[in-house]
């Protein structure tokens, strides 16, 4: 019979020890994930908005450079 020292049968005993603790935690404990959730849709006032914003802003520029001695004015108005 092969004769092992105490200081490998401790550690041996130790390293099961700790495989069947980890173990045991892993089975017991239960895993919670988080599930995604897509985000909310925007409201229909404000994009409906910022369909109106997209299609004067073009035209503050047009009329910018249109009338160039206005231009500082109309700039204020867009931004």
């Amino acid at each position: 019979m092969a004769e092992i020292s105490r200081r490998t049968l401790l550690s041996r005993g130790l390293i099961l020890v700790a495989a069947v603790g980890g173990t045991a935690l892993g089975v017991t404990r239960s895993v919670h994930h988080k599930i995604a959730v897509p985000p909310a849709p925007p409201p229909t006032g404000l994009t409906a908005l910022l369909a109106v914003q997209n299609v004067l802003l073009p035209s503050y520029d047009r009329a910018a450079a249109a009338h160039v001695g206005a231009a500082d004015t109309i700039s204020q108005l867009r931004a």
